[in-house]
């Protein structure tokens, strides 16, 4: 089974009576859009509820002193925990952290 996004959106808009458009993505169809958005719905909710080996990516983030925050690739969805890596002093990094134990880190730090 090898459907692209078009094939599936045009069969459920065919299966729940919508005109059956001829493009999903960049569409200014209103059904063809709400399809797109059902879609993306169905597609993160699938991929949070499985370990999906595919949708795994690796990324390195360089520090910067006193710098608090880095921008993360477009299509980040969440950690892996137990996964945080410090390749300069070869040890792991421990985290994610609550939001009350980042106000103790910062405090700590001024």
């Amino acid at each position: 089974m090898a459907d692209t996004l078009l094939q599936i959106c045009q069969d459920v808009a065919g299966d729940i009576g919508l005109q059956i458009p001829t493009a999903i993505v960049g569409s200014s169809q209103e059904e063809a859009r709400r399809l797109l958005r059902s879609a993306q719905r169905a597609i993160r909710t699938v991929g949070r509820k499985h370990d999906w080996q595919a949708l795994r990516g690796e990324e390195t983030i360089t520090t910067v002193a006193s710098q608090q925050a880095y921008n993360l690739p477009s299509d980040f969805s969440y950690w892996l925990p137990r996964t945080h890596w410090d390749r300069t002093n070869y040890e792991p990094m421990y985290g994610p952290v609550s939001p009350q134990h980042w106000q103790g880190v910062r405090v700590q730090d001024k």
